[in-house]
């Protein structure tokens, strides 16, 4: 972000920088919103729905289980650096780059 020098009001080019950032991470936001949505998506098909547990309202009530099998994975994973993932973990995590990357190449190649 452009500082603000002895409260001037910001030049033509640091109002274009500002408003460039602010496009920038609204991208990246809605980028990273898609990740976590797919991932949730996984994390929730993987569960097994307990849902004698409590009264259905919103058909969400209930018990998500995860399979023990899926917490020991991911226990795993997460305790693990990436530099020591499987090749198929890492291309997994690379999906989610390829993402990201995706965002930003679209930008650059619009601006120039």
């Amino acid at each position: 972000m452009v500082p603000d020098v002895g409260g001037s009001i910001p030049s033509s080019p640091a109002i274009k920088i500002m408003n460039k950032e602010n496009k920038i991470k609204e991208e990246l936001s809605s980028v990273i919103h898609n990740i976590w949505a797919s991932w949730m998506k996984h994390v929730f098909s993987q569960c097994v729905v307990d849902d004698w547990t409590l009264p259905k309202t919103s058909g969400y009530e209930g018990r998500w289980i995860i399979p023990h099998d899926q917490v020991v994975k991911w226990h795993r994973q997460i305790n693990t650096p990436y530099n020591e993932l499987s090749e198929r973990e890492k291309d997994s995590d690379r999906e989610q780059a390829d993402k990201i990357l995706k965002m930003f190449l679209n930008d650059l190649t619009n601006n120039n």
